[in-house]
């Protein structure tokens, strides 16, 4: 202003706030991107080892925070050359901790996704909101989530987490190898009724650890019995569609494990009005263990689970069942500590 008349010297001024504004905010992390991590989904020895080398194969792509114009920057840039750097052919782009997003960040993911298309790389969209959401409806209005009504070919999907995505992206993984479980290998130990099909499912949870073989011993060599004799100790029940499967509130005396159907796990939360809602935070599908974290460490559950749109088949194992277990047979009841260590151990990759 000094230097020159006054409205020359604010429009000098402002054009330099709106400068350093953008050059702040593009330097901002907008994103972070994870490699190697797995879901909790219960996978067979032989898949489980598969994974570990094709895990790599998947990139969670992690936004926070504002994205607008600034972080536009960030997407069409870093994000694309990062990728193509590890190799990825599964992506997983999660909105869990987006507060808002423009249209310019917007643009710039249709962008980035219909740049990974090009490559053939495949697309997951997870936590991105409802329909009705702002959120939504800019992805959607710039060409960046599949339209309803196309022909799906699995090029780019929606799931309501990132465990979910990472499920579907490892199941994707599995078929297209040699690492798909063989059914007949799989089920020779156990029987063709509820309780094999329980026991086979818990099963899965014992694989070996990288560092072990699976010849290694550290399962006893009667583990298929021990197991029936848990499946046996254990409460099956089904769920109709939309019932609660266990409430926020209710005491944590009991482990769930999904036979058939899904089931939806939903926290209330305060949205930035202050208005509770409920956000759906996991969705689990057979062979998944629910509630394990909660039977072990809080005396109520801090979540509302209830079965998807076909109902569900859970399995139940109750505190008292597994104290008769470690009177009776000390051995039974190690295995499902084991099974819930092993558990507890892939909640901490996706935390």
């Amino acid at each position: 202003i000094v230097s020159t008349d006054l409205r020359t010297g604010c429009a000098v001024g402002v054009a330099a706030s709106a400068c350093n504004f953008l050059a702040g905010f593009s330097l901002i992390p907008a994103f972070q991107i994870k490699q190697g991590i797995m879901s909790t989904s219960a996978r067979s020895y032989r898949e489980t080892m598969g994974l570990l080398s094709l895990s790599k194969k998947i990139a969670c792509v992690e936004f926070s925070g504002y994205l607008f114009f600034g972080a536009a920057l960030q997407i069409s840039e870093k994000i694309k050359r990062q990728l193509k750097e590890l190799g990825a052919t599964e992506v997983i782009l999660d909105f869990e901790k987006v507060v808002t997003l423009d249209a310019t960040s917007a643009k710039a993911i249709g962008a980035l996704v219909k740049s990974l298309q090009m490559v053939e790389v495949k697309v997951v969209f997870s936590a991105v909101g409802p329909k009705e959401k702002q959120m939504y409806r800019l992805l959607m209005k710039n060409g960046a989530l599949p339209v309803e009504g196309n022909k799906d070919d699995g090029s780019c999907m929606i799931v309501d987490c990132m465990d979910e995505g990472l499920c579907l992206c490892e199941t994707r993984l599995l078929k297209t190898t040699m690492f798909a479980a063989s059914p007949e290998g799989e089920n020779r130990h156990f029987a063709n009724d509820t309780a094999g099909q329980i026991s086979q499912y818990l099963h899965s949870f014992l694989a070996p650890l990288p560092f072990q073989s699976e010849d290694s011993g550290l399962a006893p060599a009667d583990t298929p019995e021990l197991l029936t004799g848990i499946a046996l100790k254990m409460e099956e029940r089904f769920v109709d569609a939309g019932m609660f499967i266990f409430e926020e509130g209710e005491p944590c005396s009991e482990v769930f494990l999904i036979l058939a159907g899904t089931a939806i796990l939903q926290r209330s939360e305060k949205n930035h009005k202050g208005q509770l809602s409920s956000r759906i935070v996991g969705k689990y599908s057979p062979g998944s263990l629910m509630g394990v974290l909660p039977f072990q460490v809080n005396p109520a559950h801090t979540s509302t689970c209830v079965a998807g749109p076909s109902g569900c088949k859970v399995a139940i194992l109750s505190r008292k069942a597994l104290q008769e277990l470690e009177a009776e047979d000390p051995r039974r009841a190690s295995l499902v500590h084991r099974i819930f260590s092993r558990h507890l151990s892939l909640l901490t990759q996706i935390a």
